[in-house]
């Protein structure tokens, strides 16, 4: 589901950014059990805020950002701080049914969008899915293990 415009709006907030990269980010490193996350996705990347904090605070040697919303990768394109370039890829995909091979992935984040999905059951299916199996999934200010 797009988001609408108050909702881009809060999400490409300069406040918004401060408080993922000053709280929420490091709230969640502490709730981590691993050292680093070399392979992290995020889904549903929106303006581009969350493989930031992802890159910097989470060891992650790549982040994979998703959004479904074509027109959300372009903008957090944009957004994207210099130098991290070639640690981010931006994929236009649906948190529903990643295209991503089974257990290939070390984190998956969401900073927020499971609300947003059309059904948040198949979404949580999909990263159980492609998570490795000592993988962890942080939802919002929450760690959950499938394995």
């Amino acid at each position: 589901m797009k988001l609408n415009l108050s909702e881009q709006i809060i999400t490409g907030n300069p406040i918004r950014a401060s408080i993922q990269r000053r709280i929420e980010g490091p709230m969640q490193k502490k709730m981590g059990i691993r050292k680093d996350y070399p392979l992290s996705l995020e889904i549903g990347c929106s303006a581009g805020l969350g493989e930031v904090v992802i890159s910097e605070q989470f060891g992650a040697q790549k982040v994979i950002a998703t959004d479904i919303d074509p027109e959300q990768i372009e903008r957090a394109k944009k957004n994207l701080i210099p130098g991290l370039n070639e640690k981010i890829e931006f994929k236009i995909e649906d948190a529903m049914a990643l295209d991503e091979p089974d257990e290939t992935i070390d984190a998956v984040f969401s900073f927020g969008i499971l609300h947003h999905l059309e059904d948040w059951r198949k979404a949580v299916k999909e990263i159980s899915r492609v998570l490795k199996r000592e993988g962890e999934f942080f939802l919002k200010n929450h760690l959950v293990l499938f394995k």
